[in-house]
């Protein structure tokens, strides 16, 4: 994908529903789990080394707002939030469960989220497209611009796979980007 803009993403600092291991995947839900004192400290570490934006753009989840918030602060910016940045959607009886459990569906052969959905979950498809349509609506918005998108892990593959001009669909939840990762999207490199 072409952009005329330069865009980076990051993933949200450590949250307290990382530490206690529990899937956070609904709007509805996900209030208690705000970053952890190590998440802000992950957070404030990255926005040392961050370049300088000229926008912000937020899930509208609370680990991510409090991301972008200390990112915008750090710049000198307002944050703006962003619906369609917002994370995966699992099946609702995934909501607050183990890691484990969740891993265990999206990874079982006979279910594939990657194409079809459980439920009224989304499909790692469904993720791709809602992505690569936001970011090309951003990109209108803006010209010449470093903007950043600060959202989920799943959301941050997605984005990498569409740079990459490829849906390879969820892989292993390890591999995911660390909490308070920069990624330069239109380079894949690391910044923080």
């Amino acid at each position: 994908m072409i952009l005329k803009n330069h865009f980076y993403v990051m993933r949200h600092g450590e949250s307290i529903n990382n530490v206690l291991g529990i899937e956070s995947c609904r709007i509805e839900t996900q209030t208690p789990y705000g970053l952890t004192e190590e998440g802000r400290e992950q957070v404030a570490k990255a926005s040392e080394v961050a370049p300088k934006f000229d926008a912000i753009y937020t899930s509208p989840f609370r680990r991510t707002i409090e991301t972008a918030q200390i990112m915008a602060e750090a710049q000198d910016l307002e944050l703006s939030i962003e619906y369609l940045l917002h994370e995966f959607k699992l099946p609702s009886e995934l909501d607050q469960q183990p890691y484990e459990i969740a891993e265990s569906i999206i990874h079982t052969p006979q279910n594939d989220l990657n194409h079809t959905a459980i439920g009224e979950s989304e499909t790692f498809d469904a993720m791709y497209e809602r992505l690569a349509k936001t970011l090309l609506e951003l990109d209108q918005q803006h010209e010449n611009e470093a903007i950043l998108l600060v959202t989920h892990g799943s959301p941050v593959e997605a984005f990498i796979q569409i740079m990459q001009n490829k849906n390879t669909g969820f892989g292993a939840f390890e591999d995911l980007p660390k909490n308070a990762e920069i990624i330069h999207l239109n380079t894949l490199n690391l910044i923080a």
